[in-house]
């Protein structure tokens, strides 16, 4: 279990374990996409600190950061092909 803030949990399990917990087969994330997961920081300093947490995890930033003015966002994605993004 990894802790993302007081109240957000998020499981990361591998296959065996998520495969009987499911009535279908398990989508290969590095050949398509079904969600992305959003998460919303407090600052662009946390956006930064996550970032640099995912990259020394394995994980890579396959778009550059974007500053919309009332949005600032970075996204990365995970070992398994997971995308997150962080706002």
């Amino acid at each position: 279990m990894n802790i993302v803030g007081d109240t957000i949990q998020a499981m990361l399990t591998t296959e065996p374990f998520l495969q009987p917990l499911i009535n279908k087969s398990v989508t290969q994330a590095k050949e398509a996409n079904e969600v992305v997961i959003c998460l919303s920081c407090e600052s662009r300093k946390e956006v930064g600190t996550l970032i640099a947490k995912a990259i020394a995890a394995g994980g890579r930033t396959p778009y550059s950061t974007e500053d919309h003015g009332f949005m600032y966002e970075q996204g990365f994605e995970d070992v398994d092909g997971q995308l997150w993004n962080l706002v």
